[in-house]
C-alpha cells in the first residue's frame, strides 16, 4: 500500500489522485501527529474521526503558525523554516519543513510555462543566502536550478538589472523576470527617472506577486500593469500574477492575457470562499473570506483559512483585500 506522501508525489507528478481520498487521510493522520492542529481541529468539530469529505474539514487561520508550532514532526528535525514577513518575530509565523522535496515539486509541477530548453531567469530579490526563511526566494531558487540556464540568478541593483536587460533584449532569447510588486515597480520608478525602456515583445515572460501591502507607493494594479507592460514592451500576455503564502505549500497563478485576474489553483489544491461567520460556501460573485485545502502542505495542516478576501468567478477567484484590522503579510513586504 502506498504511503500518504507518496499518493501526494503521485497526485502532484500526474495531475490525477482522488482528491477527497488523499485529503481525508491526511487530514486524519496530521490531527494525529500534529498536536496544535488535533487539538483545534477537535474544538470546532464533534465528529473528526468520521469526517469522510473534504469540505468537512476543519480550516486552521493562519494566525495559529504565529502562536503554535503546527508541525506533524518534532520542528528540531526541521531542515527548513520558512517565516512570514513582519517586523518582529512574535508577527511572523513558522512553516516547518522536515525536507522540501515536496514543495519543490510543487513549485516545479505548479509552474505554467514549459520551455522546451534552458531560460535566462533573473529573480528581482535577494539572494538565498541573504533570505534563507523566505519561501518566496526558494521558490525563485527552485524555478531557476529547474529551467534557468547557467547566468541566471538574484538581482537587486537597479543599475545592473537595466543594463541586464538591455543586453538580453538585443540577445532575443527566452528570459523570466521574477519578483515582488513593489520590487517592480521601484524598478519602473528607476526606469522612468532615467528614460528607460524596453522592446522585449515576446521573448520575455515576467511574474508579479504580493501587491502593494498597503504601502505609500501603492498604485491601482490596471495601473501598474499597463506601465509595466510600456516599459518592457510586452503585452498582458507575457504577465503572470502569482499568489502564495508562507503557510502554503502550493502557489495560485493568473492565466497570461487574461482580462479579469482570476487565481487559478493546481489539481492537488481547492479552494472555497466562506461567509467569515457561519463558514459557509458563497456563491459566485458575493465577497468572502478565502480558505485552501493544499495536499503539498504533508506535515503542517491541509486546510487553513486565510486572512485575505475574494470572490469567486466562473473559473478562478479575485482577490479583493484583507479582513479588517488583519496584518500586512506577505514576502512583498520585505523581498524587495
Amino acid at each position: 500500500m502506498k504511503s500518504i506522501e507518496a499518493k501526494i508525489e503521485a497526485f502532484i507528478r500526474t495531475g490525477k489522485g482522488d482528491f477527497n481520498a488523499i485529503a481525508c487521510e491526511l487530514f486524519h493522520r496530521q490531527c494525529h501527529l500534529n498536536a496544535a492542529y488535533g487539538h483545534y481541529a477537535a474544538t470546532v468539530c464533534d465528529h473528526c474521526e468520521g469526517i469522510a469529505r473534504w469540505e468537512e474539514i476543519p480550516t486552521l487561520p493562519i494566525a495559529a503558525f504565529k502562536i503554535a508550532a503546527i508541525s506533524a514532526f518534532p520542528v528540531a528535525e526541521a531542515a527548513v523554516i520558512f517565516h512570514s514577513s513582519g517586523t518582529t518575530s512574535p508577527d511572523r509565523s513558522s512553516h516547518y519543513f522536515k525536507d522540501t522535496r515536496l514543495y519543490e515539486l510543487s513549485v516545479l509541477q505548479g509552474w505554467p510555462s514549459r520551455p522546451t530548453g534552458r531560460v535566462r531567469i533573473i529573480a528581482l530579490s535577494p539572494e538565498p543566502a541573504s533570505a534563507p526563511d523566505s519561501s518566496l526566494v526558494h521558490m525563485f531558487r527552485t524555478l531557476i536550478g529547474h529551467f534557468g540556464d547557467a547566468q541566471s540568478g538574484f538581482v537587486q541593483d537597479h543599475e545592473r538589472l537595466t543594463a541586464l536587460l538591455g543586453s538580453l533584449q538585443k540577445e532575443g532569447g527566452p528570459v523570466w523576470l521574477l519578483g515582488t510588486t513593489l520590487a517592480l515597480n521601484r524598478f519602473l520608478d528607476f526606469c522612468d527617472a532615467r528614460l528607460a525602456s524596453f522592446t522585449f515583445e515576446s521573448h520575455l515572460l515576467v511574474m508579479e506577486t504580493g501587491g502593494f501591502k498597503g504601502r505609500t507607493e501603492s498604485v491601482p494594479p490596471q495601473h501598474f500593469y499597463r506601465r509595466l507592460c510600456a516599459t518592457l514592451g510586452i503585452s498582458m500576455f507575457a504577465v503572470l500574477s502569482e499568489y502564495g503564502m508562507c503557510e502554503l505549500s502550493s502557489p495560485f497563478y493568473t492565466r497570461p492575457g487574461a482580462e479579469i485576474r482570476a487565481f487559478h489553483a493546481p489539481p492537488w489544491v481547492r479552494w472555497r470562499i466562506v461567509h467569515p461567520l457561519t463558514s459557509e460556501p458563497l456563491p459566485c460573485g458575493e465577497k468572502g473570506v478565502l480558505e485552501i485545502f493544499d495536499l503539498a502542505n504533508l506535515s503542517s495542516a491541509l486546510a487553513i483559512r486565510t486572512e485575505d478576501t475574494a470572490r469567486m468567478t466562473d473559473d478562478g477567484f479575485l482577490l479583493d483585500g484583507r479582513i479588517p484590522a488583519a496584518p500586512a503579510k506577505g514576502c512583498s513586504l520585505t523581498v524587495y
